[in-house]
């Protein structure tokens, strides 16, 4: 059976004021968070239960959310990175526990489709790749905030990180999701620090395919990524629209003249008070209180929030002392 390898150490700069709550692997999407989604993809698309997590010494929430909600599912070995230094670093921190032949490694804030990783990890095995890389074709301004890979017969030759798009050799970007041979992990201590001061994962895979071949590509033509506030609010309503389990908008209490409009997700123990309007496109987490009056509209409120009467918002993400959105840092 393949393992797993999640990097979920990612601090999350752009997500802000959402970090200042919890660890980006933990940010809400619907019930659950968006690192159990991406394990459940995973899980039911091919049946990973063996997962290494690289996480950061600040990250006990993923280590507990893990350990509580998926004990039974999946086994969990964690390593720790200490200092953020890219995805080649992040992998190294991974190799103690990488036992198999290959493994498929994945980050913890890109949602796939369960058929495109059935589909990578198919033509991996199918091929016998040494690497199989998710790729899709993307618009020239975004050209330059990732890897652009050349395929010359159907294998991929180079890798160039975020080149402009004049020098950029296809419109095909490599996506964070990768199926490789543990050959791979000769190359990482090889890799050095980049013009950004990381340890690029590309680097690696081009010394690789410089000596061996054998990297190929699936193309996918959807994904979600999570960087921003605004990402976080389309991929809920995303999953509002299309994975809404059923009875999922019923509070536990609802004071006089209390409206929901759908698609509204609340979760368990939700209490609204008088005169509210939820929705549409709303989540609401366990354990909050709404209070009196209040008007909510494309917006997530974390877990054991408590509202007082009277918040109007929209587009926005709300948990106790939250900053206000135009006082937020979302920095990069």
């Amino acid at each position: 059976m393949i393992q797993g390898v999640i990097l979920a150490a990612g601090k999350g700069k752009r997500l802000k004021p959402v970090t200042l709550k919890v660890s980006k692997a933990m940010s809400p999407i619907l019930d659950k968070p968006i690192i159990g989604h991406v394990l459940e993809c995973l899980h039911l698309a091919v049946g990973i239960r063996d997962f290494v997590v690289v996480v950061s010494t600040e990250d006990k929430d993923i280590c507990d959310y893990l350990e509580s909600q998926w004990r039974d599912r999946a086994q969990f070995r964690f390593a720790y990175q200490d200092r953020r230094m890219g995805m080649a670093d992040a992998l190294m921190h991974a190799v103690p526990y990488i036992d198999g032949e290959e493994f498929l490694l994945a980050a913890c804030d890109n949602l796939h489709r369960k058929e495109h990783i059935a589909e990578l990890v198919h033509c991996h095995r199918e091929f016998g790749n040494n690497g199989t890389l998710s790729l899709m074709r993307v618009p020239p301004e975004k050209l330059s905030k990732g890897g652009v890979v050349e395929i010359i017969d159907g294998e991929i030759s180079r890798i160039v990180e975020k080149p402009d798009p004049e020098d950029a050799p296809s419109d095909m970007a490599s996506l964070p999701l990768y199926v490789f041979r543990r050959e791979i992990l000769e190359y990482l201590p090889h890799v050095g620090l980049s013009p950004r001061g990381e340890y690029e994962l590309q680097d690696a895979m081009q010394m690789m395919i410089n000596e061996h071949g054998g990297f190929r590509g699936v193309i996918t033509d959807a994904r979600f990524s999570l960087t921003s506030v605004q990402d976080l609010l389309d991929i809920n309503a995303h999953y509002l629209d299309e994975h809404l389990p059923p009875d999922s908008a019923t509070p536990q209490a609802m004071g006089k003249g209390s409206v929901i409009e759908p698609p509204v997700f609340l979760g368990h123990n939700v209490v609204l008070g008088d005169g509210c309007r939820i929705g549409p496109y709303v989540v609401i987490g366990n354990d909050s209180c709404i209070g009196d009056g209040c008007d909510i509209k494309h917006s997530v409120v974390f877990e054991g929030t408590t509202l007082e009467a009277g918040v109007k918002v929209q587009d926005w993400v709300l948990f106790d002392g939250i900053p206000k959105a135009d006082e937020a840092d979302n920095g990069s």
